[in-house]
């Protein structure tokens, strides 16, 4: 009960306190603000412990995390539709979450997901196409699908999503090709 209600953003302490002081009147009330951050915290926490678990090779455990915070993720952006971060957390959730499931061998899901994340990842970059961050999300997402592709057996999808993904990074990077994102990324 206790990980459901911190998972949806409550205060549990502050339930505790409306309890015991007798409802709304007299309790502690939490400013929507800080549910909020309390909420995100909670899904970037299980982003990070299950990319952590992916690593240590518990993968099963891993995903069930990752699907949590997607999950946490995808509720907060159904009631902020118009915050752009809180769809970029999501991004970073279906990232991680393709991840876990290629580990784990769930490869069409995995694809799937990718392709999802790469719509909500260009879906995104449309709104301020000057945006590098938003282009380079893209880039990211569209690696996930060529990731998920190739690992599908689908090698021309893979093939194109790959060439597509290094043409999209020279554009974004070539004002200044000794920039070290320009490396990384190639």
């Amino acid at each position: 009960e206790r990980v459901g209600a911190v998972a949806a953003g409550q205060d549990v302490r502050e339930g505790a306190a409306r309890q015991r002081h007798g409802g709304g009147a007299r309790g502690v009330r939490q400013r929507p603000a800080i549910a909020a951050a309390r909420g995100r915290n909670v899904y970037v926490n299980r982003m990070l412990y299950g990319e952590a678990l992916v690593a240590a090779g518990r993968v099963d455990e891993a995903l069930a995390e990752l699907e949590l915070a997607l999950e946490a993720a995808e509720s907060r952006l159904r009631r902020e539709p118009h915050n752009s971060g809180v769809a970029r957390e999501v991004s970073a959730a279906i990232d991680r979450t393709v991840i876990a499931r290629l580990a784990a061998d769930r490869v069409d899901e995995a694809l799937t997901l990718a392709e999802r994340g790469l719509t909500l990842a260009e879906g995104l970059a449309a709104l301020d196409p000057d945006n590098e961050l938003g282009r380079s999300d893209v880039v990211a997402s569209r690696s996930q699908v060529a990731a998920a592709a190739l690992q599908a057996g689908e090698l021309e999808h893979s093939e194109r999503e790959f060439r597509r993904a290094i043409a999209e990074t020279e554009e974004l990077l070539a004002p200044d090709p000794t920039a070290v994102g320009y490396r990384t990324y190639l």
